[in-house]
């Protein structure tokens, strides 16, 4: 992997190793495998975006994640379908669901946008109007994470938002994105 990245000139292989040698000397004789399927030349990826992308947006302030790799549509517009417990999103993967995100009901019609990196509601249709959002925004309230002991629980009281890493340190409240 590192070979390819130096070909395409993404980096330039010139820093030493503990041994003396630069990365690129140690990787002269190194053959790059053309049949294997696993690491692609640099120059030609299986995708622009790699693997996961990040995306933010009106149902992701602070930021989400999404795996993209080896898909083949990287645009998405149709209506909700709003979960609330990881282990019934994960049987519901294959069917388009996106996972409950406060404002979102279901049927309310999302965009997501890989290219862009957007996660949205539509609004400009006026299907959900303006003050419905308004009304459930102020009445929206967080649930509270069902882990009460042990490690996940210290993990979900603190861990902060994706967009500035996901440190965990209990000072997390200070972590606020504007």
């Amino acid at each position: 992997m590192t070979k390819t990245t130096i070909k395409s000139r993404v980096t330039t292989g010139a820093m030493k190793r503990c041994t003396g040698t630069s990365i690129k000397e140690t990787l002269d004789d190194v053959k790059f495998d053309t049949n294997q399927k696993v690491v692609y030349p640099a120059g030609a990826p299986i995708s622009v975006l790699g693997g996961v992308i990040g995306l933010q947006g009106q149902l992701a302030p602070t930021g989400a994640i999404a795996k993209v790799a080896g898909m083949k549509t990287l645009e998405f517009e149709g209506p909700a379908r709003c979960i609330g417990r990881d282990v019934d999103a994960f049987a519901a993967v294959d069917v388009g669901t996106i996972r409950h995100a406060g404002l979102l009901k279901d049927g309310d019609l999302v965009t997501i946008d890989a290219h862009r990196g957007t996660l949205d509601q539509v609004t400009l249709d006026q299907r959900v109007p303006a003050a419905e959002i308004d009304n459930r925004s102020k009445t929206w309230k967080a649930q509270a994470h069902p882990y009460t002991t042990g490690a996940s629980r210290k993990f979900a009281a603190q861990v902060g938002p994706a967009v500035i890493g996901a440190a965990t340190h209990a000072g997390r409240k200070a972590d606020v994105v504007s």
